[in-house]
């Protein structure tokens, strides 16, 4: 039995010896011996580097692996200094030079960006004039709420983000749209409206938040039949966690601005 064996085995390799190979790539060539023919001298070659060397290695093969190396290189460097410029930018102190000492109304900005970043920035420089003077006329719940240290500078923290990627333009245009239509309300005291917003902003409309799975038995030694609810597609809000911050930190300003803009109609007005 093992003399058979081995006799087949020297068969088959003796007729997969004999097979030609087609399309067989080697020497690091693109293309198949005999898929150029040299005219002048009369002989076959590769096409990729037009050599008619059959037993050479391919001499493109190198400039490729040389070009693309290059630009492997050349797209890395770019990226590293876009995140360098990027994370530059993001280390350097913010300018809060001349802030804005009065609030304007929405008609009077035209451009949404603009509009947001004025917002804020007068909340903020508000906020500090105010926490300067002792919080004046400010009820004890709105001094608990305004009158720590922190809870300015974790404002600050949060919106700065939010300037800086408006002053780029790199607001998404949806959470763009809210947040101005926040401070849109915000600055003609319909604060309840403008929280309202805030709701729609973070939680959305979705009607399911997490996916539900639920079994119910079919018949008798049949199993169960499976019914799956999958929750709805994720908003900004639950995906970025900066976008996270400087919309609780706009929340935050709004509900500033309530305390030294109030609506003399209370119930227009949101409780802290």
């Amino acid at each position: 039995m093992g003399e058979i064996a081995g006799e087949q085995a020297s068969a088959r390799r003796l007729n997969e010896s004999s097979l030609w190979r087609e399309d067989a790539l080697t020497l690091d060539h693109s293309s198949v011996w005999g898929s150029w023919f040299d005219a002048g001298n009369s002989r076959w070659g590769y096409a990729c580097c037009q050599s008619t060397i059959r037993a050479g290695p391919c001499s493109s093969a190198k400039a490729r692996a040389g070009e693309v190396s290059s630009a492997d290189e050349m797209s890395s460097d770019s990226e590293g200094r876009s995140q360098r410029l990027a994370q530059m930018a993001s280390d350097q102190p913010f300018d809060w030079s001349n802030p804005p000492t009065e609030l304007q109304q929405r008609e009077d900005v035209e451009d949404p960006s603009a509009f947001v970043d004025h917002f804020v920035r007068f909340c903020l420089e508000a906020w500090r004039r105010k926490q300067a003077s002792g919080l004046e006329g400010f009820s004890e719940l709105e001094r608990a709420a305004f009158q720590d240290g922190d809870s300015l500078r974790q404002a600050v923290e949060a919106l700065v983000p939010l300037l800086r990627q408006l002053k780029e333009g790199r607001v998404d245009s949806s959470v763009l749209k809210m947040l101005d239509k926040m401070g849109s309300l915000a600055s003609a005291r319909e604060y309840l409206d403008a929280d309202k917003v805030y709701m729609e902003l973070t939680l959305g409309n979705k009607k399911w938040h997490s996916t539900c799975v639920m079994h119910i038995p079919a018949c008798q030694m049949k199993g169960a039949r499976e019914y799956r609810r999958n929750r709805d597609d994720l908003n900004i809000y639950d995906q970025d966690p900066v976008a996270q911050k400087y919309i609780h930190g706009m929340r935050k300003v709004i509900q500033f601005a309530q305390c030294i803009r109030p609506n003399v109609d209370q119930s227009k007005n949101k409780w802290l």
